[in-house]
């Protein structure tokens, strides 16, 4: 059987998210705002879902129509609900709308009465509600006065890769964007350094790419899992298939930080991936930090919005340019940091620069070559 499906990614990305699935396969991807359109059958809902770098959600389109208000809840009423769940579940509604004057809690409200009285009329019992973990997410995606409804394969987003330990970093870096942020970069096989770490996402986003380890291979929570029809032997042989596809290369990686949790955040997440012999990672001050030479350098330092430095930041980078210049000869730098003017302060001729959106703050990717 095959599906209508869409995989949502940060906008401006479509293109590494379109070819990744070009890579898994997936034949005739076509890039939209916001994400890719393609159609898939159940080991590719499995596969994406285990292995994406860049999607945020994968979802299977169930039905589209005209959106009127009024008539909203008759047609969500006529949707044979029960091919996707049963009452014995639970569900949760999520819209999104680019209408502003729109009310989304409102309209998911119908949603949910509409899902709710259909079963109630048909099998006398309704379906819960369960907002924090359903067992089928809906999405309803309205624009131009046009609704489609999905529902959600992923359930926790797919930057949650779940390599993590239970400790949680005080300003983490969203997986996806970290993924993205890597692809952006040029690594020809160098070690890669990050001298202020922190719990790790961009070394171990790079490891992961560099040695084809698949995003959410450490990952057995998904909502797919949840369907009618879910096949645990096909879903265990894509996992066998991927994990057969990991590469044995002598890449090294090397992580510092000040901080001692941090520190330890990463030795978990390296320990659960199997890439302890790619990763080195220790305790040192950023300022002590002396690479080898024509090695990349990737980091992403605090900058006063969740983390304080402290002290001026036009004063900060200005440290940061000089133990650059001191220290990292014949080097590849990427500096991932908010847009700010402080950044002339490194004193070092950027030669690219890509923008990003990280929440709400605008931010840049900057290559220096010292």
């Amino acid at each position: 059987m095959k599906y209508t499906l869409f995989l949502s990614c940060i906008r401006g990305f479509e293109e590494y998210c379109k070819q990744e699935l070009k890579d898994l396969g997936i034949e005739e991807p076509i890039s939209v705002d916001g994400g890719i359109q393609f159609n898939g059958d159940l080991s590719d809902i499995y596969k994406i879902n285990c292995s994406s770098r860049y999607g945020m959600y994968l979802y299977s389109e169930i039905a589209e129509f005209s959106f009127d208000e009024k008539k909203l809840y008759n047609d969500i009423y006529n949707i044979s609900w029960d091919k996707y769940l049963n009452n014995i579940h639970s569900f949760a509604i999520k819209v999104n709308s680019t209408d502003r004057r729109l009310n989304s809690q409102y309209t998911a409200l119908v949603i949910k009465d509409g899902i709710a009285d259909y079963f109630t009329k048909n099998y006398g019992r309704r379906p819960n509600v369960d907002k924090r973990n359903p067992d089928i997410p809906i999405y309803a995606y309205i624009h131009n006065n046009h609704i489609k409804l999905y529902i959600d394969t992923s359930g926790a987003p797919l930057y949650k890769r779940g390599y993590r330990t239970n400790d949680i970093h005080e300003a983490p870096l969203n997986e996806v964007l970290a993924a993205n942020i890597i692809s952006s970069m040029t690594l020809d096989n160098q070690m890669l350094y990050d001298p202020m770490c922190g719990s790790g996402t961009l070394l171990i986003e790079a490891a992961m790419k560099s040695l084809n380890v698949p995003a959410q291979i450490c990952r057995d929570n998904f909502a797919f899992m949840n369907w009618f029809n879910y096949d645990p032997e096909l879903y265990d042989k894509t996992k066998r298939e991927l994990r057969d596809s990991i590469l044995n290369k002598d890449i090294l990686f090397c992580g510092s930080d000040t901080d001692e949790a941090s520190l330890k955040m990463i030795s978990g997440s390296v320990s659960n991936l199997n890439l302890e012999k790619n990763f080195t990672v220790r305790r040192r001050n950023f300022y002590e930090f002396i690479p080898k030479s024509n090695s990349a350098i990737v980091f992403n330092p605090p900058y006063d919005i969740r983390i304080a430095v402290n002290k001026d930041l036009d004063q900060f980078y200005e440290k940061i340019g000089n133990k650059l210049k001191e220290n990292c000869s014949d080097s590849t730098v990427f500096i991932f940091t908010i847009d700010t003017s402080s950044l002339e302060y490194i004193d070092i001729p950027c030669i690219k620069s890509i923008k990003f959106k990280n929440g709400n703050l605008n931010c840049l990717l900057n290559k220096y070559k010292i």
